[in-house]
């Protein structure tokens, strides 16, 4: 507030009062701009006390010297007298109100505002009869004793005032302390925050001695409970960001899916099981993104049911075609009438077949090569090529699997044969239980070979 600026301003309308006795202006332009600098007058802000009360008994005199040397009618002294009652009134009612007001620290700097603006920010009255002035001074009385009882218990006040405000700081701790790990928890905390923030502000004044250490604390806490909150949601934003560009990875996927018609049903639920594990998005982004995602989808399924529909047809004719096939190279191989690379060529032109077909075509072909008096370890190789070239990449790795546990069995079992047929001496009575377990050593030694060797075909 610049106390300086304002004297001077009123200063300069007391010298401009004082001209307006000694203009040749007519009585209304003068009355109007004595109209103007005392509407000016109050729309100035205070000055000093020192200066306040000095400046306004000239400012004053200047008005009455204004009115005895024009000699302005009743009617206009009326007006002004009228303005200056409603102005009276106007304090009077807003004393009232502050009478009523329980905030007596608050009521006792508001009244002493109205006593200046009595005194000094309104005209005079002239009317004395009214009674205002006995009725702002009684109201006035009011107040005053209001608070002068209010300052004789006010310690007992501020203690009571004080013992609610903790209890109320001690609910914020509590709350402060839970762990909030949801968007939900966290509005949920803020709420009860701001509840209890409301509470401790309107619960009464604490006076200078309890004031300042209980809103240090509190404003500790109050600071805590922000920068707790402000990191969680910048955190949550980043893992929103992070979260909502995975979903547009997926769809941009998916797109790339369709576009290059690579689909097929388990890439696809893939997809679906990551989408799910995609948490948290914001529910407005998550059910748009959503919708784009479900819809490709579907998209996809629809084009995965025609392509079956096709593909089961297909299938069905080709095994019946397979069926056939093996029916006809029976009826050849019975009749001693085959060519076997022909036979073979023709059973691999058809396309993967159901096992239980696989396993009777091979049987059959087993069933010919012994007929040709070959041997065993022959006939197993023919019969493994045949079928291992028929395989898949994700089938011969199943096979390569198997193949290995079974080599490590024997590989145990050799080992077992090999100690035990230490323990053998030369005895004559030993000689032929020797002799049986060294063949079952060669046999496992065979075997161990052609497991090695088709671990090696499927590794090419």
């Amino acid at each position: 507030m610049d106390f300086e600026k304002n004297y001077e301003l009123k200063q300069g309308l007391v010298d401009r009062l004082r001209d307006l006795i000694n203009n040749n202006k007519s009585i209304s332009k003068n009355y109007s701009e004595f109209r103007n600098i005392k509407e000016k007058w109050f729309q100035i802000g205070p000055v000093r006390n020192q200066k306040n009360e000095i400046l306004w008994n000239n400012f004053q005199h200047h008005i009455k010297n204004f009115y005895d040397y024009l000699r302005i009618d009743k009617t206009l002294k009326k007006i002004d007298d009228e303005h200056n009652i409603k102005e009276k009134e106007k304090i009077i009612d807003q004393a009232r109100k502050l009478a009523l007001s329980d905030n007596l620290l608050v009521a006792e700097k508001l009244i002493k505002k109205l006593k200046k603006r009595w005194r000094f920010d309104t005209g005079p009255i002239y009317k004395e009869d009214l009674g205002l002035k006995k009725e702002f001074q009684e109201i006035q009385s009011t107040i005053e004793q209001k608070i002068k009882l209010y300052k004789k218990n006010k310690e007992d006040t501020y203690k009571e005032n004080l013992r609610v405000k903790m209890s109320y700081l001690n609910k914020f701790k509590e709350i402060l302390a839970q762990e909030s790990l949801s968007i939900n928890e966290w509005k949920n905390k803020i709420d009860e925050i701001e509840i209890l923030r409301e509470k401790i502000q309107i619960s009464g004044q604490l006076g200078k001695k309890h004031s300042k250490k209980f809103w240090s604390e509190f404003k500790k806490y109050n600071k805590k409970f922000y920068s707790s909150k402000n990191i969680f949601f910048k955190e949550r934003k980043k893992l929103y960001k992070i979260n909502i560009t995975k979903q547009e990875k997926l769809i941009s996927e998916l797109w790339k899916l369709i576009k290059e018609k690579k689909i097929e049903a388990k890439k696809i639920k893939t997809l679906q099981q990551k989408w799910k594990l995609i948490k948290p998005i914001p529910q407005k982004i998550n059910k748009k993104n959503y919708q784009i995602f479900k819809q490709l989808c579907d998209e996809v399924f629809e084009i995965i049911r025609n392509k079956n529909k096709e593909l089961n047809k297909k299938t069905i004719e080709e095994l019946k075609l397979q069926a056939d096939y093996i029916k006809k190279t029976e009826i050849h191989i019975n009749e001693g009438n085959i060519d076997l690379n022909k036979v073979i060529s023709g059973w691999n032109s058809f396309s993967k077949t159901e096992k239980e077909l696989e396993k009777r075509f091979l049987t059959m072909l087993e069933m010919y090569l012994k007929k040709q008096n070959l041997d065993q370890k022959e006939i197993d190789n023919k019969i493994f090529d045949l079928k291992t070239n028929r395989m898949s990449d994700s089938e011969k790795k199943v096979e390569k699997k198997d193949l290995k546990k079974e080599l490590d069995l024997t590989r145990k079992q050799l080992y077992t044969f090999e100690n035990n047929i230490s323990f053998f001496n030369n005895k004559t009575k030993q000689k032929n239980i020797f002799e049986d377990v060294s063949k079952d050593l060669d046999s496992i030694r065979s075997k161990i070979k052609m497991l090695e060797h088709k671990i090696i075909k499927l590794t090419k």
